[in-house]
């Protein structure tokens, strides 16, 4: 086993069984199960959101409890885990289809509710959409396949408001559901009429009619869940809550957009047939039939439990867990009301009553889900073995969220031991940065906390020294989302937030406590000049006295991948984040643009030197000759020139240095951050380095200050060559070569030289 201290952020877009699920990244759950546990060994997924971690743990030969306290998500886990067979869910959904309405088949008497006209010739068909106006409640546009004219949009007509009129919006079906959720004196009953008026009415009558006709054909739980969860996709793909059909991002709010679309159930059901038809079971999965035939030696390796991690904690002895490994547990009010009126819809009110205190409105508050997420954690503490780790995966940071989150693990006996923060998870998509806890059971009991002036200190002087050493390490300014993860690691590492927890304070007083006391210690730095800040919007934070040496992450990650390359390594993007883990972890498009200045992919994420990088003889015979061009040039000039190491020239006039050359393989800028030794600095860059160069200080706010603030400037090499030929080019000349846009790439420079 290895400690998890890194992760290679993917663009591969997590398997999501549900849109308001936010699982872990497969190849995430793969890595910490391959490198925190072994053979044999149990693994626990709460908080699963669909069956990523079971999938992952059954292939790589560990046994798994998938445990969720929401019966509507758990069978989710289950069936993504273990769907059923493509024909045999044809075969169920054509039974249904079959079953007698009105007269007719229940498909074609539900698809009759969305006859229209074709707009263009007149034909009768089936809408497989309508848009409708939320201010003028009524649908606006239609979308519809014609057989003559295909796929059309039109605007309603008269005749479509007629047809939709037909339908009753407070008949029985209605008020049945209605009374399936909420009895009449339950103070949930408005809230459930207001999620029923989440259908529009033609809507709620066919999902109705569905449901209905489900529950009165089938008898089989096997057959019902199966059905069940294709209901359940349906309730979510046809409420008015979707802006456009089969939109992928889960709504904010319970309440519909200005515009929303009315999918046709049947072709919803169609789509949820065909999405889980996809779905397939992993190689080598035995269901337990109760947890002592998991626990058991024996050929069972995995169980979904429907239960609380309380309940969980009763029956699952301490010490038997490997590693925890989930989502972190994030409130959306959406979804929990949501679910709670699908869950009672579909498996009934009792099913649903774990899920009724989601609803009160203070479930939101952060100081509530401190209190909630430290029991929850303080259940899985102790069924950690001594080895074991807990993981969770936050995505979306937001940093009082995140504050809540670390408070409850320490005050839940959990010390943080590492922290992986990623602040652009994939290169050119705009997603939330991620976190990475990884958290191990505590060794000793908590001490006595001190007093609240000691501890506000020592919280003040270890915030300013986390993000002076996070600084220092990664050679570069630092965001506020960075300066967060160093300091609440390392408040958790020196045992600070679980004195803070000790004290027994107000939940939203221990997040104040840590929060005023950690600025107030940044204040202190900026104050006392040992922490600067560069720029203003938004603000990076920077050493205030610089160090006689910084060597940026652009160039460790240069280095790195350059080194990788040069050793053959074909997988070189798991070793570069394997080298800077933890809070060293570069950005996705930090490394590719390093992996592009030397490489080439010759296979999605398979990389090789580029046969012009890897042959050595090719920088040599540049650099002689960028070596004698400055001698030749120099000399010309009136300098005195001479070689300082294998990489510097030296021009001297009068016994005193006036330029510095800095001549290298490589894009590497950290000497720019310091001045030079006298007189102007350069840096020769040859022309395969100039787009990672303009990266990295496109990159660094710290670097383009640096040339600001220092005499540095960059000269491409060709320049220098093609003016070192010139006989006559001399100091009036040289400043048309210098910069990364010189004059001298201006055609009418370029007629003037020649």
């Amino acid at each position: 086993m290895q400690p998890l201290n890194h992760y290679v952020p993917t663009a591969t877009p997590p398997r999501k069984v549900h849109r308001y699920a936010h699982p872990l990244p497969a190849e995430l759950a793969q890595a910490a199960i391959a490198m925190c546990t072994t053979k044999g060994d149990l693994v626990l997924a709460p908080f699963p959101q669909g069956d990523v971690v079971a999938r992952e743990a059954v292939q790589l030969g560990r046994r798994i409890i998938v445990v969720d306290f929401n019966p509507l998500t758990a069978l989710l886990a289950r069936l993504a885990l273990d769907p059923p067979s493509p024909q045999h869910l044809s075969r169920l959904s054509t039974r249904l289809g079959d079953a007698r309405k009105a007269g007719v088949p229940l498909r074609q008497h539900l698809d009759e509710l969305y006859r229209t006209t074709c707009a263009a010739c007149g034909r009768s068909v089936i809408a497989d959409h309508f848009v409708w106006s939320r201010d003028e409640d009524r649908p606006v546009e239609k979308g519809y396949t014609c057989p003559t004219c295909g796929p059309q949009t039109a605007p309603t007509d008269h005749a479509d408001l007629q047809h939709l009129a037909q339908i009753d919006p407070h008949g029985v079906h209605k008020r049945h559901l209605l009374e399936r959720l909420a009895a009449p004196n339950d103070p949930q009953r408005p809230l459930m009429a207001r999620f029923l008026s989440l259908y529009t009415p033609r809507n709620l009558y066919a999902l109705a009619n569905l449901w209905l006709k489900t529950e009165s054909t089938f008898s089989s739980p096997e057959e019902l869940d199966a059905l069940r969860l294709l209901l359940f996709l349906c309730l979510d793909a046809c409420s008015c809550l979707n802006a456009t059909p089969w939109d992928p991002q889960p709504p904010q709010r319970l309440r519909p957009p200005a515009q929303f679309v009315e999918l046709n159930v049947m072709r919803a059901w169609e789509a949820a047939q065909a999405t889980v038809q996809r779905w397939t079971r992993p190689p080598g999965l035995r269901w337990a039939h109760n947890p002592g035939d998991l626990l058991a030696p024996g050929a069972a390796n995995a169980l979904v439990v429907r239960s609380t991690l309380r309940d969980l904690a009763s029956w699952l002895p301490p010490g038997t867990v490997r590693l925890v490994l989930a989502p972190a547990p994030l409130p959306d009010y959406v979804f929990w009301t949501l679910s709670y009126a699908w869950t009672g819809w579909l498996l009934g009110p009792g099913q649903a009553e774990p899920l009724r205190r989601l609803l009160d409105r203070r479930a939101m508050w952060v100081s509530w889900y401190l209190v909630t997420t430290r029991g929850a954690l303080a259940a899985l503490a102790p069924l950690l073995d001594a080895d074991g780790r807990l993981l969770l995966w936050l995505a979306g940071h937001k940093e009082r969220l995140s504050d809540a989150l670390i408070l409850a693990a320490a005050g839940a006996g959990l010390r943080l031991e590492n922290m992986v923060y990623q602040p652009e998870p994939v290169a050119g998509e705009d997603r939330a940065p991620e976190v990475l806890l990884v958290l191990a059971r505590r060794g000793r009991e908590a001490p006595e906390p001190p007093s609240a002036e000691h501890l506000a200190a020592q919280i003040r002087g270890q915030a300013r020294a986390a993000v002076r050493d996070l600084a220092r390490g990664r050679g570069e300014e630092l965001s506020d989302g960075f300066v967060w993860a160093a300091t609440r690691l390392r408040l958790s590492q020196m045992g600070l937030l679980e004195q803070v927890m000790a004290r027994h304070l107000q939940a939203s007083e221990a997040l104040e406590f840590v929060q005023a006391n950690v600025m107030a210690g940044l204040e202190d730095g900026l104050g006392s000049g040992e922490l600067a800040q560069v720029g203003e919007r938004p603000r990076r934070w920077w050493l205030g006295r610089m160090p006689a040496a910084v060597d940026p992450l652009a160039d460790q990650v240069e280095r790195a991948v350059r080194e990788l390359l040069m050793s053959q390594l074909i997988t070189i993007e798991e070793s570069v984040y394997a080298r800077l883990p933890g809070l060293l972890t570069p950005a996705p498009r930090l490394v590719r643009a390093c992996l592009e200045s030397y490489g080439r992919e010759v296979a999605p994420g398979q990389w090789q030197m580029r046969p012009e990088e890897a042959d050595p003889r090719a920088w040599e015979s540049l650099r002689t000759g960028v070596i004698r061009a400055l001698d030749r040039l120099g000399r010309r000039m009136g300098y005195q020139v001479r070689a300082v190491g294998e990489r510097d020239v030296i021009w001297e006039e009068d016994g005193t240095v006036a330029c510095t050359f800095v001549v290298q393989p490589t894009a590497e800028v950290g000497c720019i951050l310091s001045p030079p030794p006298s007189g102007q600095g350069y840096v020769l860059v040859q022309d395969a380095r100039l787009a990672l160069l303009k990266f990295k200080l496109d990159w660094s706010r710290l670097l383009r200050s640096a040339l600001t603030k220092w005499p540095w400037n960059f000269i491409k090499a060709r320049h220098l060559l093609h003016l070192a030929k010139l006989e006559k080019a001399g100091r009036p000349q040289w400043p048309l070569i210098v910069g990364l846009q010189p004059d001298i790439e201006r055609p009418e420079v370029q007629m003037r030289l020649l």
